[in-house]
């Protein structure tokens, strides 16, 4: 059940990376509703902690958008991420 749970939460964090490196702005509700997922401050707080240079700004109606700057979007392969979190073979 963890590995599975794992798996998911990989996925989750592969396609929220993915939408970044479109070089858009989206909302936390945009992404969670794109990647059906409920939390994605965790998403982008393990993402930061990849390295990547991710902004948010606070809307006046207290959205927030995120987006992703610099060299960052140069996109990493997934199997890296696997890796480093013992996953890969």
């Amino acid at each position: 059940m963890r590995q599975i749970q794992q798996h998911n939460t990989l996925s989750i964090i592969i396609r929220v990376r993915q939408l970044l490196h479109t070089g858009k702005k989206f909302t936390a509700v945009d992404i969670n509703r794109i990647v059906s997922f409920n939390d994605l401050r965790k998403v982008i707080s393990e993402l930061r902690a990849q390295g990547m240079n991710i902004l948010d700004y606070k809307l006046p109606d207290g959205r927030k958008n995120y987006w992703l700057v610099g060299n960052d979007r140069q996109q990493t392969l997934p199997f890296a991420y696997e890796k480093s979190k013992g996953g890969g073979k």
